[in-house]
């Protein structure tokens, strides 16, 4: 099995509602509600869902940008005190409630080598991790030239080595001066940006050049982890496909992980290995690219997955349409949060929360009746399949 990267267990956040004249808390969004996630070495985890189901507080409160309510997070674990910790958790949680009493906040945030609560360890990580955000233009600094946008992390956090490749050894060395200046004109180069193009701002660029150089700004410490907050959604069709490609290059270059955000199914499938879905906060399925897409078990991504255009005007998708809003996150449903909108619901759905369980080698579905679906299960082109020809 690949090294395990980055540990996340029972990670919640939840922002509070003010209001009135003092400014009391009236109630919460539940933007990220008990997740738990394994990220491995090298991959790329795809994370899809629709505007407001957590995908991109997910990711910032796992590099650390934002700080959960509770969880614990893990950096290159050892895994035994994570299957401790686990353990521990999963006997916390068995009650099925959705909050947890301070105690059991207490155990999950002072657990040894937790990121969250260690000051040495998260300095260490931050090192190591860099973030892609949608829109480059709020992200790199108006008055900065793209030199000093690019050379300003590397002159923080210094870059592993003196030929910039990540062995994982943690020695970290920070450039300046000339070198500095020599080691950011690779990189631009290697964006496909040349010289002329670091003694200019950010708004003198096209869109695709702004996101070349966030990329630039990101890769150029080496880092071990980069979550991607869809970083193509802004970008016309032929320049997501060089955006993406580079991507994978530098991937390939430099052996780093990817969390990939975005909306945008077929670019989910051109770069995942391994795709998560999200709803209302909560994980609702996962499973490998290919096997995902194939065989949609949750009835959110099966709905999710029948919306894909086909670019085959004589091919024909039965599409599944969605019925009712989604849900306010600061109010979710009670029992399985897609209950209100799932053809399938029944009373179980609506008093008693699904757990993830395994219904396939490692295709994990929190959904009470994903047996029953997966025997009977309809595939991404629409061909009804048995248990037996899913295999």
């Amino acid at each position: 099995m690949s090294e395990i990267l980055l540990k996340a267990i029972g990670v919640r956040k939840y922002f509070p509602i003010k209001g009135g004249i003092s400014g009391r808390t009236l109630g919460y969004v539940h933007a990220v509600d008990d997740v738990n996630l394994t990220i491995y070495k090298g991959e790329t985890v795809g994370v899809v869902g629709e505007s407001g189901c957590g995908k991109t507080t997910l990711g910032r409160v796992i590099l650390d940008l934002i700080e959960p309510t509770t969880g614990a997070l893990f950096y290159k674990p050892d895994e035994a005190s994570v299957n401790q910790l686990e353990g521990l958790y999963t006997e916390l949680t068995a009650n099925g409630a959705r909050e947890l009493k301070k105690e059991e906040k207490k155990i999950l945030g002072t657990t040894k080598d937790n990121i969250y609560k260690s000051r040495s360890k998260r300095k260490d990580f931050r090192s190591r991790v860099q973030i892609v955000f949608q829109d480059p233009v709020s992200s790199l600094d108006p008055r900065m030239l793209i030199k000093d946008v690019i050379a300003e992390p590397i002159r923080i956090n210094g870059v592993p080595k003196e030929d910039g490749t990540n062995d994982g050894t943690g020695a970290r060395v920070r450039l300046r001066g000339e070198v500095a200046n020599k080691y950011v004109l690779d990189i631009v180069t290697e964006m496909g940006l040349n010289e002329d193009h670091l003694y200019r701002f950010p708004h003198e660029f096209s869109g695709g050049q702004r996101q070349r150089i966030a990329i630039a700004r990101a890769i150029a410490v080496k880092p071990e982890f980069i979550v991607l907050d869809e970083p193509t959604s802004a970008l016309d069709v032929s320049v997501q496909a060089q955006i993406l490609s580079l991507l994978k290059n530098l991937q390939k270059k430099y052996n780093v992980t990817y969390m990939f955000i975005t909306h945008n199914l077929a670019v989910i499938r051109a770069v995942s290995n391994r795709v998560i879905v999200m709803y209302l906060g909560k994980i609702v399925e996962e499973a490998l690219t290919d096997e995902l897409f194939e065989f949609p078990i949750h009835p959110y991504t099966q709905a999710l997955i029948s919306a894909i255009p086909i670019p085959d005007p004589t091919f024909k998708r039965q599409r599944l349409v969605l019925s009712g809003d989604v849900p306010s996150p600061a109010n979710p449903p009670s029992g399985c949060r897609f209950h209100t909108r799932c053809r399938f619901a029944k009373e179980i759905c609506s008093t008693e929360e699904p757990k993830l369980k395994e219904i396939r080698a490692g295709h994990i579905v929190a959904c009470h009746f994903a047996e029953e679906i997966l025997k009977t299960e309809t595939s991404s082109s629409g061909i009804k399949k048995t248990r037996e020809t899913a295999k």
